[in-house]
């Protein structure tokens, strides 16, 4: 069982620096070499209002989500509830498995939205 003193220690600065610095040129280049679709508008029109949006979005978790779900995460960490700290995985592991899993539903609540009539209609901002 891991020490739950890996829990209190934040990831180093500089090393949450280097991750985000390296993670968004990756995605930009994996874009330019195996684009999803055909363009319709360029990249400099675009990358501004994305920046924007994710630059809003990271805001806003930060200032209202930061507070309810720091407490809610070390709560359930201290306690190991949820599925992977019942499966005894090796920390290395049970983190890769943690990111793969979040990032697959993040994938599927965004094909949902496009798929879905009702979240297509509350992501394009239309009423109910």
């Amino acid at each position: 069982m891991r020490s739950h003193e890996s829990m209190k220690r934040p990831l180093a600065g500089w090393l949450r620096v280097v991750i985000v610095s390296s993670a968004f040129p990756g995605i930009l280049i994996w874009e330019i070499i195996r684009p999803l679709r055909r363009e319709v508008d360029g990249k400099a029109h675009r990358l501004p209002r994305h920046l924007a949006v994710a630059g809003l979005g990271a805001l806003t978790v930060h200032l209202a989500e930061a507070p309810v779900i720091d407490p809610l995460a070390r709560h359930v960490h201290q306690r190991r509830i949820g599925l992977l700290p019942r499966l005894g995985l090796p920390a290395w592991l049970e983190t890769c498995a943690a990111v793969l899993l979040l990032d697959y539903t993040l994938y599927l609540w965004h094909v949902l939205t496009h798929r879905v009539p009702s979240l297509v209609a509350l992501s394009r901002g239309a009423p109910r």
